[in-house]
């Protein structure tokens, strides 16, 4: 593996060409800047600078230290540091956990996992247990499974439902057309049929 200084830095529109942001294949160093839109991209949450170099600092050593290419700009690595802060973010707000437990979660889950953390498919009880790997194997196998069964059904619901809004929306737009012209012959017709 190249060292994490040869990475091209990029910006947040680069990494997204292709449309897709999350588990972008692409390595990059992205500044401050570029790496909180991105994580805004991936967790749905804004967060500051300041907040960002909290979770860096060695008080709180959420985050590992970004990379610097210059004396003093720091980059941050995609998609390591990107997912990480993400899925913290995505920890605090929609779980409410304490720094001290996200610090736990985020230590012993996996990367392959981040997918279902985002997508808010398992509990927080459900991650705190994955993370802590204090379960059996067929537990963590059984949970990822359930995950990834409501993540396909999903997909097969949202599939269907577009499906089915497509035709309901065209037969809407009839149904209006249909009063329109049913008022207007209605009243073109008390017109004609009003005596002069």
């Amino acid at each position: 593996m190249e060292h994490p200084k040869n990475r091209p830095v990029m910006t947040c529109k680069e990494l997204c060409e292709d449309g897709s942001t999350s588990r972008l294949p692409r390595y990059a160093l992205l500044t401050a800047r570029e790496f909180l839109k991105m994580v805004w991209m991936l967790s749905g949450q804004r967060a500051t600078r300041s907040t960002l170099q909290f979770y860096s600092s060695p008080k709180a050593r959420l985050l590992p230290l970004p990379v610097y290419r210059n004396r003093h700009t720091a980059h941050y690595l995609h998609p390591e540091h990107t997912l990480r802060f993400a899925i913290l973010l995505h920890l605090r707000a929609a779980y409410f956990l304490p720094l001290k437990l996200a610090k736990v979660v985020l230590d012993g889950l996996s990367p392959a996992l981040y997918d279902l953390v985002l997508s808010d498919v398992l509990s927080a009880s459900d991650i705190v247990r994955l993370a802590q790997g204090s379960e059996p194997k067929w537990v963590k196998e059984a949970l990822v499974g359930r995950a990834s069964r409501a993540l396909e059904a999903a997909r097969i619901i949202g599939k269907t439902l577009k499906q089915i809004a497509e035709p309901l929306s065209e037969a809407s737009e009839l149904a209006e057309h249909q009063r329109f012209y049913n008022r207007t012959s209605a009243r073109t017709e008390a017109v004609v049929a009003r005596p002069v």
